[in-house]
């Protein structure tokens, strides 16, 4: 279970951030990046502002707001779990996997009245980094909700579109040099057979070094290029 913390000080309010269960399978790495783009964007907030507090203190306070929360305990008895720690509210995040897609969900909880304030629902495959990272921030901008993190995230979006933009590109440019340099073996190799029918065993040589060298260059090119479309 992976856990991260927040606490405010001086007028904002404080949030504790708990991640629910295990990351499901093919979802590795995204408890962590939620954390992180939750504690970016709360501490960006004028609203909230973050201080670290530890796993046991959270699973105690999501042990009694989820036994306040069930109804057993009067509307009048209740007692903040948060507040000895100083925490205001609790944001309860979730990864679940339903089919060949992922749901990541993110509840803000008051933490005095049991009110859940606000829940965020997106769904994704998941499929890279990237996305996750994307995801992770749209479901922090929508949960903390204030314009000039929106304008960050749409800022940071447009620069990760122009860098996969420019990525792409010198891909195919890989891609275009790995091909020629493929097609340019392939006619040594021609070259090769033909010098070796009339018995030009030096020019024959030559061509050898030169569909080797071509196939081994082609190879690195087309390789490289490929990387890049399938990791960015």
């Amino acid at each position: 279970m992976s856990i991260c913390c927040f606490a405010a000080a001086q007028e904002r309010q404080t949030i504790a951030i708990y991640m629910v269960g295990t990351e499901p399978w093919g979802a590795k790495g995204m408890y962590q990046i939620l954390g992180a783009e939750l504690a970016k964007t709360i501490s960006m907030s004028e609203r909230y502002s973050t201080v670290e507090r530890n796993s046991e203190i959270l699973e105690q306070m999501v042990s009694e707001y989820s036994y306040q929360a069930s109804g057993i305990v009067d509307d009048g008895q209740r007692v903040s779990p948060g507040r000895q720690h100083g925490v205001k509210y609790l944001c309860m995040v979730q990864v679940r996997a339903v089919g060949n897609t992922f749901t990541v969900e993110a509840r803000l909880v008051d933490l005095e009245t049991a009110k859940v304030e606000r829940i965020v629902t997106e769904y994704s495959g998941l499929r890279s980094v990237n996305e996750k990272r994307l995801i992770a921030q749209k479901v922090a901008y929508e949960l903390i909700e204030f314009e000039s993190a929106r304008k960050q995230a749409k800022q940071e979006q447009i620069r990760r579109a122009r860098k996969k933009k420019a990525l792409v590109s010198t891909a195919v440019i890989f891609d275009i040099l790995g091909a020629g340099a493929i097609a340019y073996g392939v006619m040594e190799n021609r070259n090769l057979r033909n010098h070796t029918d009339n018995n030009q065993y030096k020019n024959a040589e030559t061509a050898e070094k030169k569909r080797n060298l071509a196939y081994i260059a082609g190879g690195a090119l087309m390789a490289t290029g490929l990387s890049i479309h399938i990791f960015f």
